[in-house]
């Protein structure tokens, strides 16, 4: 979209979505699975379907004091590192459809 619309023969955005089709939506796809690594793919994976992922490093480091102060920053001035730490300890677990109706109400 930023494309067509920077371009020197500008487009409207609201020309850019009455052009836009499937095989539009379909190449954009593509191109953006095309960028997705092994590695990301696994560490997305690694929590959901744990045989799945090959080997336990993702390559990911993280700091959680960056993601305490992200929160911060968002007035989630009450979030500590033990709450980070927490968090990223927890495990996946499904949830019944009646569970899942309740978190939405």
């Amino acid at each position: 979209m930023f494309e067509k619309t920077d371009e020197e023969e500008k487009q409207s955005i609201r020309e850019f979505w009455k052009n836009y089709n499937i095989m539009n939506a379909v190449e954009n796809i593509n191109l953006s699975w095309n960028d997705v690594t092994e590695k990301c793919l696994n560490g997305a994976w690694k929590n959901i379907w744990r045989n799945l992922s090959k080997g336990g490093d993702t390559g990911h480091s993280v700091d959680m004091n960056e993601i305490v102060e992200f929160a911060k920053q968002t007035s989630l001035d009450e979030v500590n590192v033990k709450d980070v730490e927490e968090i990223g300890q927890e495990t996946v677990v499904s949830l019944s459809n009646d569970e899942l109706k309740e978190l939405a109400a």
